[in-house]
């Protein structure tokens, strides 16, 4: 099944703070927006309706350049929405401006990094890789290694899908430890947040591929990331508690998969107890748990309550809603021996993944 909310979907959710700590002046007033940027991204993560209404006054009283407004609604499209169709459209749209992008490396790095994420979530691999090797050389050619060891993981991600295990996972051993090593400095919550996307991404494709001894080396570092989020200052709101939540979500996974019933309910306990339950961000986390342990019948009443949430919330025509419902009742008919209503189901996710393509 094409998950939605798997590790590296999410990682990418959280990544962006402000492209500019420059001074940005469009009327006449000389309105200085870094701070309105700074404020945008905060919010980004639970109040995206809000980000992106307070980008379009930006926009019509021109104060800042149109590079900036479109990477923000990139941001907020990842961050708030999980809509990675818009997120790469603005991202393509940062993109074409070339000159004013040029000028500032972090935010053309993003840019490129996180479009390699995205394809590599579409499975488009070689786009990914292209994506992946131009972030590379663009950190290459301004000398800052974090960046370019933030890059290899896309790469790495796309090589392990395409089958080259050795090759993918060569980069993630190679890039952990200077990765780890950045957090020794001064930390802010970029590179806390670089960290976890590396070592996590490293850890769920060691899961993915059943290497469950190496994968099980890397949880000492993930939950020595984990901890130095909680005490960084500059971070989006929820992002520590996201991911918490992400961490124990991985942990139960690993615990799934290698038959360990009392971690695994430990950290299933700790998900349901979280502030965000009942969202569809924990359901679809303890839903994946009943899917790896086989639970069908813990499985189905989750399901509905998801449906029944995104039913409420006029959602029944999303990504989400095919990986989270109609994937997940075509797997539990499948279970129960009901073939025709599997088929049936089948046929459904045909035609709302093609009305969501003609949408996007």
């Amino acid at each position: 099944m094409n998950k939605l909310l798997t590790l590296s979907a999410l990682l990418v959710l959280l990544t962006f703070a402000s492209c500019s700590d420059k001074r940005t002046v469009g009327n006449t007033k000389r309105t200085d927006s870094t701070h309105v940027k700074e404020y945008i991204t905060k919010i980004s993560l639970q109040e995206p309706d809000r980000a992106l209404a307070i980008i379009d006054t930006m926009e019509m009283n021109k104060e800042a350049l149109p590079y900036e407004l479109n990477y923000l609604r990139f941001a907020i499209y990842v961050n708030g929405f999980s809509d990675m169709k818009m997120a790469e459209y603005y991202g393509k749209q940062v993109l074409k401006d070339s000159v004013e992008l040029k000028k500032d490396v972090k935010c053309h790095f993003t840019i490129l990094n996180t479009l390699a994420d995205i394809a590599n979530q579409n499975s488009q691999y070689a786009q990914s890789i292209k994506y992946a090797k131009e972030a590379y050389d663009l950190a290459k050619r301004n000398n800052v290694k974090e960046y370019e060891v933030s890059a290899t993981e896309a790469l790495a991600l796309s090589l392990i899908k395409l089958g080259d295990d050795e090759k993918g996972f060569k980069l993630f051993a190679e890039g952990k430890d200077e990765i780890l090593k950045s957090l020794d400095q001064d930390v802010d919550f970029r590179k806390v947040n670089n960290a976890y996307s590396f070592v996590g991404n490293y850890m769920e494709s060691l899961i993915t591929t059943k290497r469950y001894d190496e994968a099980g080396r890397l949880i000492p570092d993930l939950l020595n990331i984990t901890k130095k989020m909680e005490a960084v200052d500059d971070v989006i709101d929820g992002a520590v508690e996201y991911r918490q939540l992400h961490t124990y979500g991985l942990l139960m996974k690993y615990y799934d998969k290698t038959g360990n019933t009392k971690e695994s309910e430990k950290y299933l306990a700790l998900i349901q107890k979280s502030q965000l339950a009942g969202t569809n961000f924990v359901e679809a986390l303890v839903s994946e748990h009943y899917l790896n342990v086989g639970d069908v019948k813990r499985l189905a009443e989750m399901t509905a309550s998801i449906r029944e949430n995104a039913v409420a919330n006029n959602d029944t025509l999303s990504e989400f809603f095919v990986g989270y419902v109609l994937e997940y009742e075509k797997y539990i008919s499948k279970a129960r021996g009901n073939y025709r209503e599997a088929f049936e189901k089948a046929e459904v996710i045909s035609n709302v993944n093609d009305s969501i393509a003609k949408r996007n």
